[in-house]
């Protein structure tokens, strides 16, 4: 099940319950998340923020925030499109998890 926890949620950034902000201590700066609840999809996007710099989270972080977001049984999936489809002009890694009303993976 897919939760939206009070605890690193940054409440003052103009979001609403479909869509969160939060900041997650992380090794070495924090993690920016943003997490949206979109019709087919639950959705969290990561970038590990170091000083000014953004850095590729690893997949411990990764799976920390697979953990905080969804219950451990859930099974959540890591897309990797076509280069020719690249569009993050940072170093962002998404989760995904389709709802029950996605027909692409009828066996969530």
């Amino acid at each position: 099940m897919f939760k939206f926890p009070d605890k690193y949620r940054l409440k003052d950034k103009g979001f609403d319950d479909f869509m969160v902000s939060y900041r997650m201590p992380a090794r070495c700066g924090f993690l920016q998340v943003i997490a949206s609840l979109e019709p087919d999809w639950e959705h969290v996007s990561v970038i590990k923020m170091a000083g000014n710099h953004c850095k590729t989270p690893s997949w411990s972080e990764m799976c920390t925030v697979k953990d905080f977001f969804w219950d451990d049984e859930d099974e959540v999936i890591q897309f990797h499109p076509p280069m020719s489809e690249y569009i993050d002009v940072i170093d962002a890694l998404h989760l995904w998890r389709p709802t029950e009303r996605n027909k692409l993976y009828p066996r969530f």
